[in-house]
């Protein structure tokens, strides 16, 4: 039998846990915040009708929203929640 205490669990915990690496845009943190950490923050996805490859991003500047423009033409102005949580879509316009 193999002894088994509180110490032995919590160290298989944490070796477990992922660890919160740094991103590799971590250089950019001092412009914009949300590039000194691996995991994000808030998170966009555009809607299902815009079947574009590729996107351009941008923040505004205060860092409150994310401006998206799509392959397909579509711009997306979306808000950073204040918590981690789905960016809110406040303003979409086809551009083409």
């Amino acid at each position: 039998m193999i002894p088994h205490d509180e110490h032995d669990e919590k160290k298989a915990n944490e070796e477990s846990r992922p660890t919160n690496k740094k991103s590799k845009l971590n250089f950019m943190s001092g412009i914009v915040p949300f590039f000194s950490s691996e995991w994000s923050f808030g998170r966009f996805k555009t809607p299902n009708e815009d079947n574009s490859t590729h996107q351009t991003c941008a923040f505004d500047k205060e860092g409150n929203h994310l401006i998206v423009v799509s392959s397909q033409g579509t711009y997306y102005l979306a808000e950073i929640p204040k918590s981690k949580g789905n960016c809110k879509i406040v303003d979409q316009k086809n551009l083409l």
